[in-house]
Formats: C-alpha cells, sequence, structure tokens
C-alpha cells in the first residue's frame, strides 16, 4: 500500500482550517443599501408615494360609485342628464379637480 504525503505547508493548511473556521467571529449582516454605498454603487429607492395619485383614485372610484347607485335610481339605464353629470365630474376627477 503506497502512503501519499502532503508538503508541509499543505498539510498545516488542512489541519488549521477547521480551528480557523471555529475561532473566526462571524461578519455582521450588511444591509443592500450599505453595500451598494460601499461598493459606489448608489442603492435602489422605491419611488415615492405620492396622496395625489391617491386621491385622484378615490375621486374617481366615487364617481363609479355615484354613477351606479345613479344608474340604479334611473332603472337600469342612466338619462342623459345622469350621465352629463357623471361625465363632467369623471372629467374634472381625471384633469386634479377634485
Amino acid at each position: 500500500m503506497k502512503i501519499l504525503t502532503l508538503p508541509a505547508q499543505a498539510a498545516l493548511i488542512l489541519l488549521a482550517s477547521p480551528v480557523l473556521a471555529a475561532t473566526a467571529s462571524p461578519a455582521a449582516p450588511v444591509s443592500g443599501g450599505a453595500l451598494a454605498k460601499a461598493n459606489g454603487v448608489p442603492a435602489y429607492t422605491y419611488p415615492a408615494y405620492h396622496s395625489h395619485d391617491s386621491q385622484k383614485r378615490n375621486a374617481i372610484l366615487a364617481v363609479r360609485e355615484e354613477g351606479l347607485k345613479v344608474q340604479a335610481a334611473d332603472g337600469g339605464k342612466l338619462t342623459e342628464e345622469h350621465r352629463a353629470y357623471l361625465q363632467a365630474k369623471l372629467d374634472a376627477a381625471l384633469h386634479g379637480n377634485y
């Protein structure tokens, strides 16, 4: 049977690696933003949430709800006057006039 021998340096590394791994302190967690800044890359930022967008959406939904109520009161079909009224309210909401 042939015995394999390793160079002294390789044997030392193989013997010491489990000891070094056990005694090394774990790295502190780094957030993605901190890591990006450390690398000179700007961190990703989420788009700002604008209350204007939610106000517009709420105004459009309010017109829709009112339209459904008026349609039900009109017997399932809007009168021409009610349709024009709701269209004017929708146009105003779409242009930012709440």
